[in-house]
């Protein structure tokens, strides 16, 4: 069996193209040492002169087979299945790996290093997917390179040719043997982890679906409650929607005879206010007329004066017309009579002014109180009339709020009977939810039983893949 340093190798190679490495080069089915040490004794049994050619040409031909490596890896990588495998790790120890094998093969060591790398090449070939054709295309390609160099160095013959055919052409058969192997061991390992892989997720499913299963008949019987009370509460609440219905037509009957009413007071606002603007019109002609009349009394009063003015030199000239009499004697008696008299009717002039004078003013005093009264009827009118025009505004105001309250009122009872309309369908539906809840519910109960059915079914398959595994 293959030990030392290349079998510590085909371990840690193992591990990195593995999840267990403790069951893959550990325990994977190999060759016995009986088979191995036959077929070594094979590769040993060669010509020593075509050994030792061979061996000559090992570092010539390791070397153009390190560049040939490198270019089929390059040109693997570049395929999906192959280049997700492949990382930079992974290519880096198959191509150590190929080229170890390779150099212990052309030297003729076919010692336990030699079987160590034969089987880590199986096991990466067989993980990465990479087959045994290929193994086998690049050991030709690598013989016939070392055919070219040895018959290039004038070393070659037909012998040597024949004996590195068959050294390359067993070689094969180990490799391909241990692929064989390390694949049968990565399939069983594969449908092991497939097998656990099912078991945790499909079980966890069966799991899930039974508990969805009870969920969903703990969530039908409570609907089943639910739906019973939402029918209870609509019954209630259509009838609720009617009582709203009736007292929103009742309400619309009162806005329109609120709007009614408002319309009349606006009526008897816009009269009144007309009235008002009437007697304001009057009030002021007879503030005219008063005004004119105080300047009638205004001017008496002035001919009054001029009256008063005229008896008072009439007085004066009477009196001299007397003094003058008194003077001529019998000769002026006559003249001293007329002057009396004309005193006498200077002075009921005078009089007679004086009382017309004490008339005009009270007239002018009363025409004043009258132009004043006027004139606080006239403000008063004026204040009756802005009130009145407030008023109006106010009603109009009102008026446009009446309509859109009577228009609102309208859509609010639009609105109720399609409430009532709704609240209708809504018991419909409630009956048909009840029916669906019941289906439900029994769909709940028939889902139940095929989850436990299905969890034995999965509990079956899963013990068959094991065995099988």
């Amino acid at each position: 069996e293959p030990s030392g340093p290349a079998a510590q190798a085909s371990t840690e190679g193992a591990d990195l193209f593995f999840d267990d490495g403790a069951e893959s080069a550990a325990t994977a089915p190999t060759m016995s040492m009986k088979e191995r040490v036959a077929q070594n004794l094979q590769l040993f049994s060669v010509d020593d002169s075509v050994n030792h050619t061979i061996r000559d040409a090992s570092a010539q031909v390791v070397q153009t087979m390190e560049a040939l490596v490198g270019d089929a890896l390059t040109w693997v990588q570049q395929f999906p299945p192959f280049g997700e495998k492949l990382t930079a790790d992974a290519r880096a120890t198959l191509s150590g790996v190929l080229i170890e094998h390779w150099r212990n093969l052309y030297r003729g060591e076919f010692t336990a290093d030699y079987n160590a790398t034969a089987q880590q090449l199986g096991f990466m070939l067989a993980y990465m997917d990479l087959g045994a054709s290929w193994y086998q295309a690049m050991a030709a390609a690598g013989s016939s390179r070392a055919l070219t160099i040895i018959f290039r160095n004038k070393r070659g013959s037909e012998a040597v040719a024949t004996a590195l055919q068959r050294v390359v052409m067993l070689d094969i058969s180990v490799v391909t043997h241990d692929y064989f192997a390390a694949a049968t061991q990565n399939r069983a390992k594969i449908t092991r982890d497939l097998a656990n892989a099912f078991e945790k997720s499909i079980k966890l499913v069966v799991d899930e679906v039974g508990a969805m299963a009870v969920e969903l008949k703990t969530h039908s019987d409570e609907m089943l409650k639910r739906l019973s009370h939402m029918d209870f509460e609509t019954v209630n609440m259509a009838a609720a929607a009617e009582e709203a219905s009736y007292s929103v037509d009742n309400i619309a009957g009162n806005t329109n005879q609120l709007a009614e009413s408002i319309g009349h007071i606006r009526d008897n606002v816009v009269r009144t206010s007309e009235a008002a603007q009437q007697a304001a019109d009057a009030a002021r002609a007879t503030d005219a007329a008063m005004r004119q009349l105080l300047g009638v009394a205004s001017r008496i009063g002035k001919i009054g004066e001029t009256i008063d003015t005229i008896a008072r030199q009439t007085r004066m000239l009477a009196l001299n017309a007397t003094i003058e009499a008194a003077r001529a004697g019998a000769a002026g008696r006559g003249f001293a009579v007329v002057a009396q008299e004309i005193k006498n009717l200077s002075e009921q002039t005078s009089r007679a002014t004086k009382e017309i004078a004490l008339s005009v003013k009270e007239a002018v005093d009363a025409t004043n109180d009258a132009v004043n009264t006027i004139n606080r009827t006239v403000e008063a009118v004026g204040g009756i009339n802005e009130v009145a025009m407030e008023v109006r505004h106010s009603v109009e105001a009102q008026t446009g709020a009446t309509s859109t309250i009577a228009g609102h009122v309208g859509e609010a009872a639009s609105g109720a009977k399609a409430v009532t309309t709704s609240v209708n369908s809504a018991i419909e539906a409630l009956g048909v939810s009840s029916s669906a809840a019941s289906e439900l519910n029994r769909s709940a109960d028939a889902l139940s039983i095929k989850a436990a059915i299905m969890r034995t079914e999965v509990d079956q398959y899963l013990d068959r893949l094991h065995n099988m595994g």
